[in-house]
């Protein structure tokens, strides 16, 4: 289910009790403040076995990982504080302590590639990946539901039209 179906349903969840969550495209989790991090991070933390899956290179920051780690780990990685002094390089600035830094980068690096990660290049796995495949399928409608259907791509493809008309204005060209 995607993210934001199952920040809805984190309470069925919760009661569901997984044993296994597979989480594609986990880079979705690494803010600490979201709303989807706040309902799914407690949900997934408490799951014996998750595995974090995504595509998208998500070391941007030290910080940016903690909450992944967390989930993964939360016996090691259980005080953003602890993993901040560590790995963030704090400083004070004018709003507050800011963690946006790095430091004991090659710590950090040895402790994901030997514990964590499993890092794999898409040209390792490209030749593993199948061709795209792509289905037409037919839905049966009744000429109501057909008619609600065109008139929401109207005004999709109004809306559509004037949001284009607006950029073509800012950029000065008409």
């Amino acid at each position: 289910m995607s993210y934001v179906l199952a920040t809805k349903l984190a309470a069925f969840i919760t009661k569901k009790n997984f044993k296994i969550t597979i989480c594609d495209e986990a880079h979705y989790l690494k803010s600490r403040d979201s709303q989807r991090s706040r309902y799914l991070v407690p949900i997934l933390m408490k799951t014996k076995r998750v595995m974090l899956l995504s595509g998208t290179p998500i070391l941007a920051r030290p910080n940016e990982l903690y909450n992944l780690l967390r989930i993964l780990r939360p016996d090691i990685f259980y005080s953003f504080k602890e993993f901040g002094l560590r790995f963030c390089s704090p400083r004070e600035s004018y709003f507050g302590v800011d963690w946006t830094g790095s430091s004991n980068m090659r710590e950090l690096h040895l402790m994901l590639e030997k514990g964590l990660m499993i890092r794999r290049l898409k040209s390792e796995v490209l030749t593993e990946l199948p061709a795209k495949r792509r289905q037409k399928i037919v839905v049966p409608c009744d000429n109501h539901a057909v008619r609600k259907i065109s008139l929401m791509l109207k005004r999709v493809k109004t809306w559509d039209e004037k949001i284009n008309e607006v950029g073509r204005d800012q950029d000065g060209v008409l």
